[in-house]
């Protein structure tokens, strides 16, 4: 894609690092410089946010915890008082 150099006003490729007639900055490159930036920080942050989680996640269960019976023994408990 070709764009316009702000100091000599020749079409220059925007892949271009500076104008190759002026040795002039294209517009926005110093922008585009900065979003790269800020985005591979974010992608980074996203990463090792990530990584954290992966290796300090649920802890494991421990199978000789004691066990709350009566939690849920209201749900199995008969109506009446007759047992049936």
């Amino acid at each position: 894609m070709l764009i316009q150099c702000p100091e000599c006003k020749r079409h220059v490729r925007d892949s271009e690092p500076e104008c190759p007639f002026c040795a002039q900055e294209p517009p926005g490159k110093g922008r585009r410089r900065a979003l790269k930036v800020v985005l591979a920080g974010a992608a980074g942050v996203t990463a090792m946010t990530i990584g954290i989680g992966c290796a300090y996640g649920m802890p494991p269960e421990d199978p000789d915890a004691d066990v709350d019976a009566g939690a849920d023994a209201g749900a199995d408990a008969p109506d009446d008082a007759s047992g049936q």
